[in-house]
């Protein structure tokens, strides 16, 4: 997964999480409630349905450039990825 997130504004990401109930939504972001496809997940290896994931950091809105996993969005939640030196 080659995930790097872009900067949005915050009405983007408040009208992207009002398109569909989230399927995921916590303290770090959300992940748009409509599948955008299906692979294999690199957590488990299991084929599984992707979603656009979204996260606010210190007042700062970004979109992911890759769909990803429930279980790929809840990893990255305390990892590298989402430090502020990885965000654009």
């Amino acid at each position: 997964m080659n995930l790097t997130w872009k900067e949005i504004d915050e009405e983007r990401y408040h009208d992207m999480l009002g398109v569909v109930p989230p399927v995921v939504w916590n303290d770090v972001g959300f992940l748009l409630g409509e599948a955008e496809n299906h692979r294999q997940c690199t957590e488990c290896g299991k084929f599984m349905p992707v979603f656009k994931p979204f996260i606010e950091r210190n007042g700062k809105f970004y979109e992911g450039t890759v769909a990803i996993t429930v279980l790929e969005f809840q990893t990255i939640r305390n990892s590298a990825v989402l430090m502020p030196d990885r965000l654009p």
